[in-house]
């Protein structure tokens, strides 16, 4: 009705607009439209009232064009006012005929409008009917026909006419409007024709439109879609199939080439019956296309991974359609290979939407059809192919439950395992459980998964219950047993039952291997979840039997300490623990580090089942282990800690052990006295304890420790012994930690002061050295069948003579000798006794024990200076024949070293000296110059020093022989004995002056002077020859006073050199008796008495 009135309106609209712009013109010439200029007008308010235009019906509309046709002269407004009748004819014969308007109501319209003749004719024509209903068929459109066809040959004169070619715009505009007012007559008319059942005639006006209107030279339009159609029904309808393909295949290809296909409503049915065209002809390839075509026109074009089409939201027409193109669809894949075959056609035809659809129909087909198989096939085909669909895990599903309908156990299984590795967390398409495939596969995983598991683990224990079974036979031999009950294929079977041993080992390894992987997936997949907990435990069993260790322990920790509570925590727990064990022992060539490693790990796990299981009796053998175990890898505060535990845990004094040595809060009180320890376990806890501390240096504490073991062992035990050096090795080392805080050792390892045999101790040292020797004689006398006894003996005596305590050290040291005759210690003995000796001032042992150490080993250096010391000693001891013996030993058997030979030469010279033996004495002066002379690289200032010394009394006894001889008649004999003297004196003299030795060298100068003026002195007082006159003695005393002079100036320079020698800072008694001699000499010079004036502090502010 709308649409009617709407045209109407138009139409109404357009009848205002017929008249030309030069028509117009020539009626306002004619005065017709004479207008008042705006001066002439009576301009007033005008008040506008809105107005609603009033709407005509369809039919009032036809009868208002009706009555304007006759009145119109321009022949082209009475086309377009005849087009628009003929259409408006079309329309109510279409309405009458949709809502059943009785033909006589319409023939009386049509009367009323076109005059009588009309209507008699009418009335005549429709009494030779011979129904309502034929007459309805073949009348309702009759006056639309007519008028199509008087259109028509009116619009083909103007189409005629019409000058496309023209350079005029405003001609080429007409003539297209002509052409397609033409156009649309013919389509008209044909659907007309259609309408009124006259196929024949409708098809004949369809192709003549075609050929008149041909696409290839004209615009296409829906006309030439939909009039393709028409044609293509008609001789589907007439099984001309051929003829039908190629006009389906016309508005398939018209469709197509418009810009927006959906302006045509021919294409999807076009594309269906294309198909059912190709089908009849047996043409399944291009069926398949065409069809496909029907589907991609009737839904929604998604990507083929996204929502799948809802059919059931579709028209209900549209919905039979689409279901009867899936299942012809699926009938033709049928032929060419099921699944395949549809997804050989997507690659090549390109992916779509509505695939899932067709796969689905197929299977579905088949289903009905009781081929299990090829459904499930099929459903797998979509499902592989397209694996992150929205349907796929429907699909793979459905390909399951196929399998289950066609009782086909082993492929169920087989498919649950595809499904798990496709969307499993280990899958290629698994992307978490929230995920939208995760949503869907959630409940699937967790069943599939939790059977699979469960049916390879039931798998390996069949095997692994008929190995046992079979323990007997060789790897070689088949074992006996069956495989029925088993979800395994009749070939598995058949195959396993024949296995020989060695082949049944494989299968179930492998088989706990994959069910341990089952497991696993299950645990990562769902945790957490309620079911985690239990598939962890059934894990850890698997893996174990699958000797894999390291997961297994991993698994069953984890089930005991972080998926607690649970009933089997401590099996677990206590299932890790045997699992290190096995671990271990096939690590025995591997790398230390992986041992270690593997160590540190089972103790974490043992430490943890103790703390977590604390009750469990089996807590006691781990935890002595595990201190056991601690105390070798020298972890001795670790070991000692489980010592306490297993000592408080004991039932029997554990609670007393407890109170007595562990803070409360630092351990669990479940434990305390809770257990049955055994009395061995009771005392290696002890021993760690003792043990421990001792490796910690808490000697004070292992010395308890120690103390307690031996009080509660049997004496007979054979650890006896080794605790009780073990106590005195505590002793031994509280004294030597008694001595290194007041830093003993370091003193007594400095070298010894100027003068002293022992090192100065402090008060602090001294007491530390007391204490320190009372405990090594606790071990002298509580452990003396220890080790540690002789040690103890000796380090007592040797820290009681740095002590100065020489009274106790030297029966210690005389009883160590007797005691340990053959420690290695005695031979240091004697060199401690001596310094006990000479610090106690015992010369005479002291001196004793070095002449024995001499002797026994006389061509060593320790030997000769045993002697040379053993010689000073006897002499301290007043034994001055032995302390004689033993020097003149040494300077006769050791001349090198140089010093102490000099040495012992000079002492021999000073017991000589005392016993006035001068002979003896410069025999060993004389060996004292010799030595020096000889001496060399070993030349020094002490040897010169004896030489000098030596050399003075040499000198000495010349001066002497020099003096002894006087100047007697005759002269010149006694005058050359006393000058031979005299140059005997100065030589000797010269030779002390030589050594450079100050004291001996003053001396020497000075008896050189004095020999020069005795021998002036001598000359002077010598006696005179007789038979001398006074002249003759005068002169002769004249002559002696000439040779005296120069000796007494002589003497007088010698004097001086000695006394300037003051003045370099040597002044000594034979300098201040050379100025001596000088003052008498020369009292004008030398003569000055000293002035001596008293200053004090005052005088030099």
């Amino acid at each position: 009705m709308k649409k009617i009135l709407i045209l109407s309106f138009s139409m109404v609209l357009g009848s205002c607009g017929m008249f030309s712009s030069d028509e117009e013109g020539s009626l306002i010439s004619e005065g017709i439209s004479n207008r008042p200029t705006l001066a002439e007008l009576d301009l007033q308010p005008i008040k506008i009232e809105p107005s609603i235009a009033p709407r005509l019906s369809l039919q009032e509309t036809r009868d208002e064009y009706a009555a304007l046709l006759p009145l119109l002269k321009d022949e082209k407004q009475r086309q377009q006012v005849a087009f628009r009748l003929a259409d408006i004819e079309m329309q109510l014969a279409e309405k009458a005929q949709e809502d059943g308007i009785p033909l006589e109501a319409l023939q009386a319209s049509q009367s009323a409008t076109r005059g009588g003749e009309d209507s008699k004719a009418n009335a005549a024509s429709n009494n030779k009917t011979e129904g309502i209903g034929q007459l309805q068929s073949a009348t309702y459109f009759k006056q639309a026909i007519s008028s199509y066809k008087e259109v028509l040959e009116q619009q083909a004169k103007s189409v005629a006419q019409a000058d496309l070619l023209s350079d005029d715009p405003a001609k080429v505009a007409a003539a297209r409007r002509s052409e397609i007012k033409y156009m649309d007559a013919m389509y008209q008319l044909s659907r007309a024709l259609d309408l009124d059942g006259k196929p024949d005639e409708s098809v004949s006006v369809a192709q003549r439109f075609l050929s008149t209107f041909p696409s290839a030279e004209n615009a296409v339009t829906n006309y030439h879609i939909e009039l393709y159609f028409r044609i293509g029904e008609y001789y589907f309808n007439r099984q001309k199939y051929d003829n039908a393909v190629i006009n389906y295949s016309q508005v398939l290809s018209l469709s197509e080439q418009k810009v927006n296909i959906a302006a045509s409503n021919f294409y999807g049915i076009s594309a269906y019956m294309l198909g059912w065209s190709y089908f009849k002809q047996e043409d399944h390839a291009n069926a398949l296309v065409a069809f496909s075509k029907m589907l991609d026109e009737t839904l929604e074009q998604n990507s083929y991974t996204q929502t799948h089409n809802n059919i059931n939201t579709l028209p209900l027409g549209q919905q039979k359609l689409v279901q009867d193109t899936l299942r012809i669809m699926a009938l033709l894949f049928s032929y060419q290979g099921n699944g395949e075959a549809i997804n050989r056609f997507f690659v090549v035809n390109g992916q779509r939407a509505y695939e899932n659809l067709i796969y689905e129909q197929l299977a579905q087909q088949h289903l009905n059809d009781n081929r299990f198989k090829d459904s499930a096939d099929t459903l797998l085909v979509f499902a592989n192919t397209y694996p992150l669909h929205e349907r796929a895990v429907e699909f793979y599903v459905k390909h399951i439950d196929a399998y289950i309908l066609g009782k086909f156990p082993t492929l169920v299984l087989e498919g649950k395992q595809r499904f798990v590795s496709a969307y499993g967390v280990d899958g290629q398409h698994y992307s978490g459980l929230q995920s939208i495939i995760g949503r869907q596969t959630s409940a699937y995983l967790r069943r599939y998964v939790k059977e699979l598991a469960q049916n390879e683990h039931s798998i390996a224990q069949t095997v692994e219950n008929m190995l046992v079974s079979n323990a007997q036979l060789s790897s070689g031999e088949t074992a006996e047993g069956s495989f029925v009950s088993l979800a395994i294929s009749e070939v598995q079977s058949t195959s396993w039952t024949a296995a020989s041993i060695s082949e049944l080992i494989k299968i179930k390894q492998q088989a706990f291997v994959n069910a341990a992987g089952y497991y696993d997936q299950f645990i990562r997949t769902f945790s957490p979840d309620d079911e985690v907990p239990q598939m962890r435990f059934y894990l850890g069993e698997a893996l174990s039997s699958a000797n894999n260790f390291n997961l297994a322990i991993e698994s069953f920790e984890t089930y005991a300490y972080q998926d607690s509570p649970n009933p089997l925590a401590s099996e677990a727990a206590y299932a890790a623990l045997l699992l290190f064990e096995k671990r271990a022992e096939n690590t025995v060539s591997r790398e230390a580090d992986f041992t270690q490693k593997l160590e540190a790990r089972k103790m974490i796990s043992q430490r943890l089942f103790v703390d977590s299981f604390a009750t469990d009796p089996r807590t006691v053998n781990v935890a002595q282990a595990l201190m056991q175990r601690l105390f070798e890898q020298q972890k001795y505060v670790d070991a000692i800690n489980w010592s306490h535990w297993l000592l408080s845990a004991d039932k029997v004094n554990g609670l007393a052990y407890a109170s007595a040595n562990l803070p409360k809060a630092g351990w669990r009180d479940t434990h305390i006295a809770a257990h049955d320890v055994n009395g061995e376990s009771l005392i290696s806890a002890r021993l760690v304890v003792a043990h421990g501390n001792f490796a910690l240096e808490n000697y004070q504490v292992a010395q308890a420790g120690y103390e307690t073991l031996l009080r509660i062992m049997p004496a007979k035990d054979e650890r006896v012994q080794a605790l009780t050096n073990r106590l005195a090795a505590t002793f031994f080392q509280q004294s030597e930690r008694l001595l290194a805080s007041a830093k003993v050792k370091q003193t007594l390892a400095a070298p010894l002061p100027e003068g002293r045999n022992v090192a100065q101790l402090s008060e602090t040292q001294r007491r530390a050295v007391i204490d320190s020797v009372a405990f090594l004689q606790r071990i002298m006398q509580e452990t003396p069948n220890s080790t540690f006894r002789a040690a103890a003996q000796y380090d007592a005596a040797t820290y009681l003579l740095a002590s100065e305590n020489f009274t106790q050290a030297l029966p210690l040291l005389l009883d160590f000798q007797i005691r340990f005759p053959k420690n290695d210690l005695v031979l240091s003995i004697p060199g401690k006794l001596l310094v006990a000796y000479e610090e106690s001032e015992q010369w005479q042992p002291a001196a004793v024990l070095l002449m024995a150490q001499h002797k026994a080993q006389a061509d060593t250096q320790l030997g000769r200076d045993a002697l040379y010391i053993a010689a000073g000693y006897y002499f301290k001891a007043g034994d001055r024949e032995a302390s004689l013996s033993a020097y003149r030993s040494y300077a006769h058997r050791y001349p090198s070293p140089l010093a102490d030979a000099n040495e012992a030469r000079f002492k021999m010279t000073e017991f000589y000296n005392e016993t006035k033996d001068d002979k003896k004495r410069r025999f060993w002066l004389n060996k004292l110059i010799e030595a020096d002379q000889k001496a060399g690289s070993e030349r020094s200032p002490r040897s010169r020093y004896l030489a000098a010394m030596a050399s003075i009394v040499f000198a000495t006894d010349a001066d002497i022989a020099y003096k002894k001889i006087k100047l007697t008649l005759p002269l010149n004999k006694s005058l050359q004995r006393k000058q031979n003297a005299f140059k005997n004196a100065i030589a000797r003299y010269d030779g002390v002056m030589a050594y450079g030795i100050a004291e001996f060298t003053t001396q020497a100068n000075y008896s050189l002077a004095k020999l020069y003026s005795v021998l002036a002195k001598d000359l002077m007082q010598s006696s005179r020859p007789t038979g001398l006159s006074a002249l003759e003695l005068s002169q002769y005393e004249l002559l002696l006073e000439e040779q005296a002079f120069p000796f007494e100036e002589t003497s007088i320079t010698l004097h001086e050199n000695n006394a300037k020698r003051a003045y370099g800072g040597l002044y000594d008694d034979w300098v201040r008796e050379s100025l001596k001699t000088l003052e008498n000499l020369l009292p004008v010079r030398y003569r000055k008495p000293e002035q001596i004036q008293e200053l004090s502090a005052n005088d030099f502010k």
